[in-house]
């Protein structure tokens, strides 16, 4: 660990604004959360950094830089009304943490009188002072560096490389180039690509002739020993070699024994590493039309399906044909060099990210493969046949009622509504589903029980017509309807439009109240809620898309594993009549 040459007490404002953010930006970005300096010093609103989770984008620190180097004791104690405005500014945005940054070493007065400012509030409030950013300086040596750069520019100036110090915005590049042309000095058959990338040297090379691999051959000596728990690894590793490296394949330390280069002497050596990455070449023969169809035992079609190739690879037993098929689908065909030996299939079912019509195209599909006796696959006008590898099939896709009910909501809702989601990662939970059941519904003309609401809060306007209607009495029917309602749904704002919510009856709580405000003239403003009056949910619909029929019964939401709510039973039904009744509450 290298000695900090920064003296925090003698740095400038600037210069310490610049770098603290940047260790400390450094320091808290990470484990998925994100630091980012707010720009703007003065009308940051008490933020100078402010820490967030990178997935949700919920805050979690505030640190607010001060540059005090003499503190905040005797003849400086003013400078803790800065603090005070600082952190109730920045407690406007409900920080957790609230993190004061200085550059001086604070004494046990100092840190006792900030930690005194929360007065009851729920903030946990920390300290970044001159002794921790010297322990982060030294944790992070390339901010060091840059922070007292000056130095090294005095020596390389003394023998004429001042660029080397990469002081100007032109000298990273001067210095690569300078590299890089020694580097391509070295072969005159074999060109170096090289970057370095979060502190990882990676190399790549290139022919500079056709005949670079026969004027001066290179070639990879690779020894690997796996024990009886890498049995899935080893299986890859020899399927990768023997039908070529279709997918990045890690090798972990205790499975390389060695890694040899062989060839001339700028190439040629062993290598002593924690681990192997094996990374395929570029695609060959991608994107050309790829159409798989599935056959019963006389030969009739039972279903077939068109993709895109991804790419064909070549090892020393035989090829791998990979297809993309949208949806989430990706087969893996592996024919042998030997043609007597039948080919083998491998599927892969990952429907996060696609779109509810294609998965529903996917699994159509996949349940299809179980009554089907042969699958070929023609591309470029070449068709190739195989049993139907039943094992495959179940490991790509296990028939699963609540899951198809699922992708057929979804998938109606985007062709009625012209939309298409992204299937999350997640499998949307109970709640979301039925919420999903309920749109379909809706838009089907349907009409449903309301889920997650046994009860309506409003606020009244102080009109005194609503006191006759029973609403603050013995109760009475209620209609309430919008054409402009809109739900989210797997992250997807749905413009449903027309909505209804009824009830035959609700009354208000605390009725009596209310009532005598409307005939006072006082009720405007005034928070009411209504509930139902026999336990009973509430109806939701879209009067736009219903029928003219007299009558409407909620129907069950019927999704598989999740309960009808228990009053469904004992439901009326709803007449124009009792809309009528109920409408303008």
């Amino acid at each position: 660990m290298s000695t900090s040459r920064v003296n925090w007490r003698n740095v400038s404002e600037d210069d310490f604004n610049t770098f603290a953010e940047s260790l400390i930006v450094r320091e808290r970005t990470r484990d998925g959360l994100v630091g980012q300096a707010v720009d703007g010093r003065g009308g940051d609103g008490g933020v100078d950094i402010d820490v967030r989770v990178e997935r949700t984008g919920q805050l979690t620190e505030i640190l607010q830089l001060k540059w005090f180097p003499e503190g905040f004791s005797n003849k400086f104690s003013d400078r803790r009304k800065q603090i005070r405005h600082s952190l109730e500014r920045a407690m406007e945005h409900q920080p957790p943490v609230w993190t004061l940054v200085v550059p001086c070493k604070l004494t046990p007065a100092e840190r006792k009188s900030i930690l005194a400012m929360r007065e009851g509030r729920g903030v946990l409030i920390r300290f970044i002072d001159s002794t921790v950013l010297d322990l982060l300086l030294a944790e992070y040596p390339d901010v060091h560096d840059w922070a007292t750069r000056d130095v090294g520019l005095d020596a390389l100036s003394r023998i004429g490389r001042e660029q080397s110090v990469l002081a100007k915005p032109n000298d990273l590049a001067g210095e690569a180039i300078l590299l890089h042309n020694r580097a391509d000095g070295i072969s005159a058959y074999w060109g170096r690509n090289w970057t370095v990338k979060n502190g990882c040297y990676v190399e790549e090379l290139y022919a500079k002739r056709p005949d670079a691999h026969l004027r001066e051959p290179l070639s990879f000596v690779l020894e690997a020993s796996f024990g009886p728990g890498d049995a899935e690894l080893h299986k890859k590793f020899e399927r990768s070699f023997g039908y070529g490296l279709i997918e990045p394949l890690v090798l972990p330390e205790h499975v390389v024994t060695s890694f040899t280069k062989v060839g001339p002497e700028w190439f040629a050596g062993s290598s002593d590493f924690g681990g192997l990455r094996l990374e395929p070449s570029e695609a060959v023969n991608s994107g050309l039309k790829m159409a798989v169809t599935l056959t019963d035992d006389d030969g009739r079609r039972i279903h077939s399906i068109s993709g895109r190739t991804s790419g064909t690879t070549i090892g020393w037993e035989g090829m791998t044909l990979t297809g993309a098929f949208g949806g989430g689908l990706v087969q893996r065909w592996f024919f042998p060099k030997n043609l007597a030996q039948e080919g083998t299939l491998e599927l892969t079912f990952k429907p996060a990210g696609h779109s509810a019509r294609e998965i529903q195209r996917i699994i159509a599909f996949l349940e299809s493969l179980q009554d089907a006796a042969k699958i070929s696959v023609t591309v470029d006008g070449k068709t190739s046949e195989l049993g139907v590898p039943q094992e495959a099939a179940a490991d790509a896709y296990e028939p699963n009622e609540g899951f198809r009910e699922l992708i057929d909501d979804l998938a109606f809702i985007e062709t009625d509504l012209n939309v298409e989601f992204e299937f999350p990662e997640d499998i949307p939970g109970p709640m979301e589903r039925v919420w999903i059941r309920v749109v379909r519904r809706m838009l089907s003309g349907g009409c449903v029980v309301l889920p997650e609401v046994n009860g309506f809060s409003v606020t009244l306007n102080g009109k005194r017509s609503i006191a006759d209607s029973g609403l603050f009495g013995e109760g009475a029917a209620l209609f309430i309807r919008t054409d402009e309602w809109s739900v989210n749904i797997v992250g997807e704002e749905l413009f449903i439009g027309s909505m209804g919510v009824y009830h035959p009856g609700v009354v208000a709580r605390d009725g009596a109240g209310h009532l005598a405000a409307l005939k006072a003239g006082t009720a405007a403003g005034r928070r009411v809620h209504f509930k139902p009056t026999d336990g009973t949910p509430f109806r939701i619909f879209s009067p736009a898309r219903m029928s003219p029929a007299t009558t409407v019964a909620a129907q069950p939401w019927a999704l598989t594993g999740i309960p009808e709510h228990p009053k469904l039973e004992s439901m009326p039904a709803i007449t124009d009549g009792d809309l009528a009744r109920g409408a303008g509450r």
